[in-house]
């Protein structure tokens, strides 16, 4: 899959109502970037949230059928948590393992992400605001780095996230035969 942008480029996050409260605590950077790169901010949700996104470009979907190919169409991922908590330190890698399963260049905070994962290597990783802005500003700009982060995350995913890859694991935890 090439990481070429055709078009208006797509930042896409899925999530709950409830974590939708990181992107609202993202809102300032998405419209710093927005005054210097036009974008469509795809999300998908339970809930539509337009209203809390004024002065972006948005694309509201519901959880459906279409899920995975909705995921496949954002140019970059992103899986904010703003802030570590003993709440969000709880949360599990679903988010930013999807990313990786879809080999979606993605930006991430340093909290429910992989323990595989290399920042620079296989994503990109934000701690305040201006890591974020520098960091959607770079993917934006840089097709290699969208590529290179693509490619190296769908290979983590495949190494460590597939049964093929972890059933012998499991086996010799479980059992203790080697297989």
């Amino acid at each position: 899959q090439s990481h070429a942008i055709n078009g208006i480029p797509v930042i896409g996050w899925m999530g709950s109502p409830a974590n939708f409260e990181q992107i609202r605590r993202l809102l300032p950077v998405l419209k710093k970037v927005r005054e210097s790169h036009d974008f469509i901010f795809r999300y998908i949700c339970r809930t539509n949230m337009d209203s809390d996104l004024v002065g972006l470009n948005t694309e509201h979907h519901f959880y459906g059928d279409d899920y995975y190919d909705l995921i496949s169409s954002f140019d970059i991922g992103i899986s904010p948590y703003l802030e570590a908590n003993v709440r969000t330190k709880g949360k599990i890698a679903m988010k930013h393992q999807e990313f990786l399963m879809c080999g979606i260049p993605q930006i991430c905070s340093n909290v429910a992400i992989s323990e595989f994962v290399e920042n620079g290597r296989d994503v990109l990783i934000a701690k305040n605001e201006q890591e974020w802005e520098s960091c959607i500003l770079t993917l934006l700009e840089n097709k290699d780095l969208r590529q290179k982060l693509a490619e190296n995350g769908r290979r983590i995913f495949n190494e460590y996230y597939l049964f093929e890859s972890q059933y012998s694991k499991l086996k010799t935890v479980l059992t203790g035969i080697s297989c």
